[in-house]
Protein backbone atom coordinates (compact mmCIF):
# COMPACT_ATOMS: atom_id res chain seq x y z
CA UNK A 1 0.00 0.00 0.00
CA UNK A 2 1.17 3.58 -0.69
CA UNK A 3 2.02 6.04 2.07
CA UNK A 4 -1.04 6.26 4.27
CA UNK A 5 -2.75 9.65 4.53
CA UNK A 6 -3.83 11.01 7.89
CA UNK A 7 -6.29 8.55 9.39
CA UNK A 8 -8.55 9.60 12.28
CA UNK A 9 -10.24 6.48 13.66
CA UNK A 10 -12.39 5.84 16.73
CA UNK A 11 -13.35 2.19 17.18
CA UNK A 12 -16.65 1.13 18.76
CA UNK A 13 -17.91 -2.44 18.51
CA UNK A 14 -21.24 -1.80 20.22
CA UNK A 15 -23.09 -1.87 16.90
CA UNK A 16 -22.25 -3.50 13.55
CA UNK A 17 -21.98 -0.10 11.86
CA UNK A 18 -19.13 1.90 10.33
CA UNK A 19 -19.07 5.64 9.61
CA UNK A 20 -16.62 6.89 7.00
CA UNK A 21 -15.67 10.37 5.79
CA UNK A 22 -13.13 11.11 3.08
CA UNK A 23 -12.02 14.72 3.52
CA UNK A 24 -9.92 16.31 0.77
CA UNK A 25 -8.09 19.61 1.10
CA UNK A 26 -9.84 20.89 -1.99
CA UNK A 27 -11.78 23.91 -0.84
CA UNK A 28 -12.84 27.45 -1.76
CA UNK A 29 -9.46 28.82 -0.61
CA UNK A 30 -7.86 27.17 -3.65
CA UNK A 31 -10.49 28.04 -6.25
CA UNK A 32 -8.68 30.04 -8.98
CA UNK A 33 -9.70 33.69 -9.41
CA UNK A 34 -12.83 33.88 -11.52
CA UNK A 35 -13.69 30.25 -10.77
CA UNK A 36 -15.14 30.66 -7.28
CA UNK A 37 -17.43 27.75 -6.46
CA UNK A 38 -15.37 25.23 -8.44
CA UNK A 39 -14.55 23.03 -5.44
CA UNK A 40 -18.19 22.88 -4.42
CA UNK A 41 -19.42 22.03 -7.90
CA UNK A 42 -16.72 19.40 -8.40
CA UNK A 43 -17.41 17.67 -5.10
CA UNK A 44 -21.10 17.39 -5.85
CA UNK A 45 -20.57 16.24 -9.42
CA UNK A 46 -18.25 13.37 -8.49
CA UNK A 47 -21.21 11.82 -6.66
CA UNK A 48 -23.38 12.01 -9.79
CA UNK A 49 -22.14 8.83 -11.40
CA UNK A 50 -19.01 6.80 -12.03
CA UNK A 51 -17.47 5.38 -15.19
CA UNK A 52 -19.26 2.11 -14.42
CA UNK A 53 -22.60 3.52 -13.19
CA UNK A 54 -24.70 6.49 -14.20
CA UNK A 55 -26.27 8.63 -11.45
CA UNK A 56 -29.46 6.59 -11.18
CA UNK A 57 -27.59 3.28 -11.07
CA UNK A 58 -25.10 4.61 -8.51
CA UNK A 59 -27.93 5.85 -6.30
CA UNK A 60 -29.64 2.46 -6.52
CA UNK A 61 -26.40 0.65 -5.68
CA UNK A 62 -25.74 2.80 -2.61
CA UNK A 63 -29.38 2.55 -1.48
CA UNK A 64 -29.30 -1.24 -1.81
CA UNK A 65 -26.58 -1.21 0.88
CA UNK A 66 -28.86 0.75 3.21
CA UNK A 67 -26.73 3.86 2.92
CA UNK A 68 -26.44 7.22 1.15
CA UNK A 69 -23.57 9.37 -0.03
CA UNK A 70 -23.20 12.55 2.02
CA UNK A 71 -21.15 15.46 0.73
CA UNK A 72 -20.23 18.87 2.07
CA UNK A 73 -18.05 21.79 1.06
CA UNK A 74 -16.39 23.67 3.91
CA UNK A 75 -13.75 26.36 3.99
CA UNK A 76 -10.95 23.91 4.77
CA UNK A 77 -12.13 20.79 2.98
CA UNK A 78 -14.65 18.93 0.85
CA UNK A 79 -16.02 15.66 2.19
CA UNK A 80 -17.70 12.54 0.86
CA UNK A 81 -18.84 9.65 3.01
CA UNK A 82 -21.64 7.71 4.60
CA UNK A 83 -22.74 5.17 7.19
CA UNK A 84 -23.12 1.51 6.41
CA UNK A 85 -23.67 -1.84 8.11
CA UNK A 86 -20.39 -3.62 8.64
CA UNK A 87 -21.43 -6.55 6.47
CA UNK A 88 -21.79 -4.13 3.55
CA UNK A 89 -18.56 -2.24 4.09
CA UNK A 90 -16.59 -3.86 1.26
CA UNK A 91 -19.04 -3.01 -1.58
CA UNK A 92 -19.64 0.44 -0.07
CA UNK A 93 -15.92 1.21 -0.07
CA UNK A 94 -15.68 -0.05 -3.65
CA UNK A 95 -18.44 2.36 -4.68
CA UNK A 96 -16.85 5.18 -2.73
CA UNK A 97 -13.54 4.49 -4.44
CA UNK A 98 -15.22 4.60 -7.84
CA UNK A 99 -16.81 7.95 -6.93
CA UNK A 100 -13.58 9.70 -5.97
CA UNK A 101 -11.26 7.95 -8.44
CA UNK A 102 -13.32 7.42 -11.60
CA UNK A 103 -16.22 9.92 -11.65
CA UNK A 104 -18.44 9.98 -14.71
CA UNK A 105 -18.57 13.81 -15.15
CA UNK A 106 -21.78 13.67 -17.16
CA UNK A 107 -22.45 17.06 -18.86
CA UNK A 108 -26.17 16.73 -18.13
CA UNK A 109 -25.49 16.20 -14.42
CA UNK A 110 -23.08 19.14 -14.48
CA UNK A 111 -25.90 21.44 -15.51
CA UNK A 112 -28.16 20.02 -12.80
CA UNK A 113 -25.53 20.66 -10.13
CA UNK A 114 -24.90 24.14 -11.51
CA UNK A 115 -28.63 24.99 -11.24
CA UNK A 116 -28.67 23.56 -7.73
CA UNK A 117 -25.85 25.85 -6.61
CA UNK A 118 -27.33 28.89 -8.37
CA UNK A 119 -30.60 28.22 -6.55
CA UNK A 120 -28.77 28.12 -3.22
CA UNK A 121 -27.20 31.46 -4.07
CA UNK A 122 -30.63 32.94 -4.75
CA UNK A 123 -31.89 31.61 -1.41
CA UNK A 124 -28.99 33.37 0.30
CA UNK A 125 -30.61 36.66 -0.67
CA UNK A 126 -33.48 35.92 1.73
CA UNK A 127 -31.28 35.09 4.75
CA UNK A 128 -30.02 38.29 6.36
CA UNK A 129 -27.74 36.45 8.79
CA UNK A 130 -25.99 34.53 6.02
CA UNK A 131 -25.83 37.66 3.90
CA UNK A 132 -24.07 39.49 6.71
CA UNK A 133 -21.53 36.65 7.02
CA UNK A 134 -20.95 36.57 3.28
CA UNK A 135 -20.35 40.30 3.02
CA UNK A 136 -18.27 40.46 6.19
CA UNK A 137 -15.79 37.93 4.79
CA UNK A 138 -15.53 39.87 1.54
CA UNK A 139 -15.01 43.05 3.52
CA UNK A 140 -12.57 41.48 5.97
CA UNK A 141 -10.31 39.74 3.44
CA UNK A 142 -10.66 42.19 0.57
CA UNK A 143 -9.83 40.34 -2.68
CA UNK A 144 -8.05 37.41 -1.01
CA UNK A 145 -9.37 33.96 -1.90
CA UNK A 146 -9.75 33.32 1.84
CA UNK A 147 -12.90 35.39 1.56
CA UNK A 148 -14.50 33.21 -1.12
CA UNK A 149 -18.00 31.91 -0.46
CA UNK A 150 -18.17 28.11 -0.43
CA UNK A 151 -20.83 28.15 -3.17
CA UNK A 152 -19.05 30.82 -5.18
CA UNK A 153 -20.79 33.65 -6.97
CA UNK A 154 -23.28 33.77 -9.79
CA UNK A 155 -20.91 34.86 -12.56
CA UNK A 156 -18.18 32.40 -11.66
CA UNK A 157 -20.48 29.37 -11.28
CA UNK A 158 -22.21 30.12 -14.57
CA UNK A 159 -18.83 30.17 -16.33
CA UNK A 160 -17.43 26.90 -14.95
CA UNK A 161 -16.82 24.25 -17.61
CA UNK A 162 -16.47 20.48 -17.56
CA UNK A 163 -12.74 20.96 -18.23
CA UNK A 164 -12.50 23.13 -15.09
CA UNK A 165 -14.14 20.38 -13.05
CA UNK A 166 -11.88 17.67 -14.46
CA UNK A 167 -8.78 19.75 -13.72
CA UNK A 168 -9.96 20.41 -10.16
CA UNK A 169 -10.58 16.72 -9.60
CA UNK A 170 -7.21 15.71 -11.01
CA UNK A 171 -5.38 18.19 -8.78
CA UNK A 172 -7.25 17.68 -5.51
CA UNK A 173 -8.60 14.14 -5.15
CA UNK A 174 -5.20 12.70 -4.33
CA UNK A 175 -3.60 10.92 -1.39
CA UNK A 176 -1.67 13.99 -0.16
CA UNK A 177 -4.93 15.95 0.18
CA UNK A 178 -6.78 13.21 2.05
CA UNK A 179 -7.74 12.91 5.71
CA UNK A 180 -9.81 9.83 6.54
CA UNK A 181 -12.29 10.00 9.40
CA UNK A 182 -13.82 6.72 10.55
CA UNK A 183 -15.72 5.38 13.53
CA UNK A 184 -17.66 2.31 14.59
CA UNK A 185 -16.78 -1.32 13.95
CA UNK A 186 -13.42 -0.83 12.23
CA UNK A 187 -11.40 -3.94 13.04
CA UNK A 188 -12.90 -6.20 10.39
CA UNK A 189 -10.75 -7.47 7.54
CA UNK A 190 -13.23 -6.10 5.00
CA UNK A 191 -12.92 -2.58 6.38
CA UNK A 192 -9.15 -2.54 6.56
CA UNK A 193 -8.58 -4.09 3.13
CA UNK A 194 -11.34 -2.05 1.50
CA UNK A 195 -9.99 1.25 2.82
CA UNK A 196 -6.44 0.28 1.83
CA UNK A 197 -7.57 -0.52 -1.70
CA UNK A 198 -9.40 2.80 -1.95
CA UNK A 199 -6.35 4.80 -0.86
CA UNK A 200 -4.08 2.84 -3.21
CA UNK A 201 -6.25 3.91 -6.15
CA UNK A 202 -5.64 7.61 -5.47
CA UNK A 203 -2.91 9.36 -7.47
CA UNK A 204 -0.14 11.35 -5.78
CA UNK A 205 0.63 15.08 -5.86
CA UNK A 206 3.04 17.40 -4.06
CA UNK A 207 1.99 18.98 -0.79
CA UNK A 208 0.30 22.35 -1.14
CA UNK A 209 0.97 25.61 0.67
CA UNK A 210 -1.97 27.04 2.56
CA UNK A 211 -2.76 30.71 2.08
CA UNK A 212 -2.06 33.01 5.00
CA UNK A 213 -4.39 36.02 5.01
CA UNK A 214 -2.97 39.44 5.76
CA UNK A 215 -4.40 40.45 9.15
CA UNK A 216 -3.27 44.04 8.53
CA UNK A 217 -5.84 44.58 5.78
CA UNK A 218 -8.24 46.23 8.23
CA UNK A 219 -7.05 49.50 9.75
CA UNK A 220 -9.57 51.30 11.93
CA UNK A 221 -13.25 50.45 12.11
CA UNK A 222 -14.48 49.93 8.56
CA UNK A 223 -18.22 49.59 8.00
CA UNK A 224 -20.02 48.01 5.05
CA UNK A 225 -23.74 48.78 4.83
CA UNK A 226 -25.57 46.17 2.76
CA UNK A 227 -28.69 47.89 1.49
CA UNK A 228 -31.79 45.69 1.46
CA UNK A 229 -35.12 47.49 0.97
CA UNK A 230 -37.99 47.41 3.45
CA UNK A 231 -36.17 45.80 6.36
CA UNK A 232 -37.70 46.18 9.82
CA UNK A 233 -34.58 44.73 11.43
CA UNK A 234 -30.86 45.12 10.92
CA UNK A 235 -28.35 42.27 11.09
CA UNK A 236 -25.03 43.49 12.54
CA UNK A 237 -21.82 41.47 12.36
CA UNK A 238 -18.32 42.49 13.46
CA UNK A 239 -15.21 40.53 12.55
CA UNK A 240 -11.49 40.42 13.12
CA UNK A 241 -9.00 38.10 11.39
CA UNK A 242 -6.66 36.33 13.80
CA UNK A 243 -4.20 34.90 11.30
CA UNK A 244 -2.01 32.15 12.70
CA UNK A 245 -2.27 31.41 16.41
CA UNK A 246 -0.76 28.76 18.64
CA UNK A 247 -2.86 25.99 20.11
CA UNK A 248 -2.67 27.34 23.70
CA UNK A 249 -3.77 30.76 22.41
CA UNK A 250 -6.62 29.11 20.55
CA UNK A 251 -7.73 27.33 23.72
CA UNK A 252 -7.55 30.60 25.66
CA UNK A 253 -9.66 32.39 23.08
CA UNK A 254 -12.27 29.61 23.13
CA UNK A 255 -12.67 30.01 26.88
CA UNK A 256 -12.71 33.80 26.62
CA UNK A 257 -15.30 33.70 23.85
CA UNK A 258 -17.59 31.51 25.91
CA UNK A 259 -17.40 34.02 28.74
CA UNK A 260 -17.77 37.10 26.57
CA UNK A 261 -20.54 35.97 24.22
CA UNK A 262 -21.09 32.23 24.23
CA UNK A 263 -23.86 31.69 26.78
CA UNK A 264 -27.10 33.31 27.89
CA UNK A 265 -25.34 34.67 30.98
CA UNK A 266 -22.37 36.00 29.02
CA UNK A 267 -21.27 39.62 29.30
CA UNK A 268 -22.36 40.50 25.77
CA UNK A 269 -25.82 39.01 26.22
CA UNK A 270 -26.29 40.83 29.51
CA UNK A 271 -25.27 44.21 28.13
CA UNK A 272 -27.20 44.01 24.85
CA UNK A 273 -30.33 42.07 25.76
CA UNK A 274 -30.85 42.10 29.51
CA UNK A 275 -29.81 45.67 30.37
CA UNK A 276 -30.83 47.50 27.20
CA UNK A 277 -33.32 45.29 25.37
CA UNK A 278 -31.63 45.99 22.05
CA UNK A 279 -31.80 42.44 20.71
CA UNK A 280 -33.18 39.02 21.46
CA UNK A 281 -29.62 37.76 21.55
CA UNK A 282 -26.03 38.86 21.07
CA UNK A 283 -23.26 36.35 20.53
CA UNK A 284 -19.54 35.99 19.91
CA UNK A 285 -17.84 33.00 18.36
CA UNK A 286 -14.52 31.80 17.01
CA UNK A 287 -14.52 30.54 13.44
CA UNK A 288 -12.00 27.68 13.20
CA UNK A 289 -10.30 27.60 9.81
CA UNK A 290 -6.94 26.55 8.48
CA UNK A 291 -4.62 29.56 8.82
CA UNK A 292 -7.66 31.87 8.80
CA UNK A 293 -9.30 31.92 12.20
CA UNK A 294 -11.85 34.71 12.50
CA UNK A 295 -13.32 36.28 15.63
CA UNK A 296 -16.97 37.30 15.21
CA UNK A 297 -19.68 38.97 17.24
CA UNK A 298 -23.07 40.26 16.31
CA UNK A 299 -26.76 40.78 16.93
CA UNK A 300 -29.99 41.61 15.13
CA UNK A 301 -32.00 44.64 16.19
CA UNK A 302 -34.90 46.86 15.19
CA UNK A 303 -34.03 49.17 12.32
CA UNK A 304 -34.47 52.32 14.41
CA UNK A 305 -31.94 51.03 16.96
CA UNK A 306 -29.22 50.01 14.52
CA UNK A 307 -26.74 52.73 15.42
CA UNK A 308 -27.29 52.34 19.16
CA UNK A 309 -26.79 48.58 18.98
CA UNK A 310 -23.66 48.94 16.86
CA UNK A 311 -22.23 51.41 19.36
CA UNK A 312 -22.87 49.06 22.28
CA UNK A 313 -21.36 46.08 20.43
CA UNK A 314 -18.22 48.05 19.58
CA UNK A 315 -17.95 49.46 23.11
CA UNK A 316 -18.26 46.01 24.66
CA UNK A 317 -15.81 44.54 22.18
CA UNK A 318 -13.31 47.26 23.10
CA UNK A 319 -13.84 46.78 26.83
CA UNK A 320 -13.28 43.05 26.36
CA UNK A 321 -10.24 43.29 24.07
CA UNK A 322 -8.49 45.94 26.18
CA UNK A 323 -9.53 45.05 29.71
CA UNK A 324 -9.94 41.30 29.35
CA UNK A 325 -12.03 39.26 31.77
CA UNK A 326 -12.09 38.82 35.52
CA UNK A 327 -10.79 35.60 37.06
CA UNK A 328 -14.36 34.71 38.06
CA UNK A 329 -15.64 35.16 34.48
CA UNK A 330 -12.86 33.00 33.07
CA UNK A 331 -13.31 30.21 35.57
CA UNK A 332 -17.08 30.18 35.16
CA UNK A 333 -16.62 29.69 31.42
CA UNK A 334 -13.86 27.12 31.92
CA UNK A 335 -16.01 24.99 34.23
CA UNK A 336 -19.03 25.38 31.95
CA UNK A 337 -17.03 24.03 29.01
CA UNK A 338 -15.44 21.29 31.13
CA UNK A 339 -18.83 20.08 32.37
CA UNK A 340 -20.10 20.03 28.79
CA UNK A 341 -17.06 18.24 27.43
CA UNK A 342 -18.42 14.67 27.94
CA UNK A 343 -21.40 15.50 25.75
CA UNK A 344 -19.05 16.28 22.84
CA UNK A 345 -17.71 12.71 22.85
CA UNK A 346 -20.86 10.75 23.72
CA UNK A 347 -20.55 8.59 20.62
CA UNK A 348 -17.67 7.30 18.55
CA UNK A 349 -19.05 9.26 15.61
CA UNK A 350 -18.97 12.51 17.59
CA UNK A 351 -15.45 11.88 18.81
CA UNK A 352 -14.20 11.02 15.33
CA UNK A 353 -15.88 14.13 13.92
CA UNK A 354 -14.17 16.33 16.51
CA UNK A 355 -10.78 14.78 15.82
CA UNK A 356 -11.25 15.06 12.07
CA UNK A 357 -12.26 18.71 12.32
CA UNK A 358 -9.15 19.50 14.38
CA UNK A 359 -6.82 17.81 11.91
CA UNK A 360 -8.43 19.59 8.98
CA UNK A 361 -7.86 22.89 10.79
CA UNK A 362 -4.16 22.07 10.90
CA UNK A 363 -3.80 21.04 14.54
CA UNK A 364 -1.60 18.03 15.41
CA UNK A 365 -3.21 14.82 16.63
CA UNK A 366 -4.36 14.63 20.24
CA UNK A 367 -5.95 18.06 20.38
CA UNK A 368 -9.13 16.73 21.97
CA UNK A 369 -7.22 15.37 24.95
CA UNK A 370 -5.13 18.56 25.25
CA UNK A 371 -8.33 20.63 25.24
CA UNK A 372 -9.72 18.57 28.12
CA UNK A 373 -6.44 18.91 30.03
CA UNK A 374 -6.46 22.65 29.42
CA UNK A 375 -9.97 23.00 30.82
CA UNK A 376 -8.97 21.07 33.94
CA UNK A 377 -6.31 23.68 34.78
CA UNK A 378 -6.49 27.39 35.56
CA UNK A 379 -5.17 29.78 32.91
CA UNK A 380 -6.52 33.21 33.84
CA UNK A 381 -3.40 35.18 32.95
CA UNK A 382 -2.82 33.33 29.68
CA UNK A 383 -6.45 33.86 28.68
CA UNK A 384 -6.28 37.63 29.00
CA UNK A 385 -2.87 37.75 27.29
CA UNK A 386 -4.35 35.92 24.27
CA UNK A 387 -7.34 38.28 24.18
CA UNK A 388 -5.19 41.42 24.27
CA UNK A 389 -2.70 39.98 21.76
CA UNK A 390 -5.15 38.91 19.06
CA UNK A 391 -8.34 40.92 19.42
CA UNK A 392 -8.67 44.57 18.51
CA UNK A 393 -11.90 46.54 18.51
CA UNK A 394 -9.98 49.44 17.00
CA UNK A 395 -9.20 47.49 13.82
CA UNK A 396 -12.20 45.47 12.72
CA UNK A 397 -14.67 45.02 9.88
CA UNK A 398 -18.39 45.63 10.29
CA UNK A 399 -21.16 44.38 7.99
CA UNK A 400 -24.77 45.48 8.48
CA UNK A 401 -27.67 44.16 6.41
CA UNK A 402 -30.30 46.89 6.65
CA UNK A 403 -32.31 49.47 4.76
CA UNK A 404 -29.77 52.21 4.16
CA UNK A 405 -30.72 55.89 4.37
CA UNK A 406 -28.53 59.00 4.20
CA UNK A 407 -29.24 59.62 7.88
CA UNK A 408 -28.12 56.10 8.82
CA UNK A 409 -24.91 56.54 6.85
CA UNK A 410 -24.25 59.85 8.61
CA UNK A 411 -24.90 58.47 12.09
CA UNK A 412 -22.72 55.42 11.54
CA UNK A 413 -19.90 57.56 10.17
CA UNK A 414 -20.04 59.72 13.31
CA UNK A 415 -19.48 56.80 15.69
CA UNK A 416 -16.13 56.79 17.47
CA UNK A 417 -13.32 55.12 15.55
CA UNK A 418 -15.20 54.70 12.26
CA UNK A 419 -12.76 55.49 9.44
CA UNK A 420 -14.76 54.32 6.43
CA UNK A 421 -18.40 53.66 5.53
CA UNK A 422 -19.35 52.03 2.23
CA UNK A 423 -22.77 51.04 0.90
CA UNK A 424 -23.48 48.17 -1.49
CA UNK A 425 -26.61 46.46 -2.74
CA UNK A 426 -27.37 43.11 -1.15
CA UNK A 427 -27.74 41.67 -4.65
CA UNK A 428 -24.23 42.52 -5.81
CA UNK A 429 -22.41 39.35 -7.01
CA UNK A 430 -25.49 37.26 -6.19
CA UNK A 431 -28.17 39.01 -8.27
CA UNK A 432 -30.40 36.84 -10.45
Amino acid sequence: MSAWPINVAVADDALPIAHLTLAFASCPVFDPPGKEGLSCLTNRLVCRGTQRLDYASLSDAVESLGSELLTSTQRSTVTIGGTVLTRHIEPFLQLLGDVVCTPRFDPIELEKVRREILTEQSLLLDDDNQLARYWLRRHLFDDSRVGNATIGERRSVQALSLADVQACHEENYVSERLVVGSSGQLKTDDFQSGLSNLVDRLPSRVERTWLKPDVSLIKGRRVLLIDKPERVQSQIMIGRSLGEITEPEYFSLKVATSSFGGTFTSRLMQEVRVKRGLSYGAHAWLSEERNANVYLLGASTDSDRTVETLRVLLDEFERFSVGGLSDDEINFARLYLLNGYPFTIETASQEASNRLRARLAGWPSGQQERWRDYLESRHEAETNIAVRSHLSAENCAVAIVCTVTPELERQVANLEGIVDVQTVSYKDHLDF
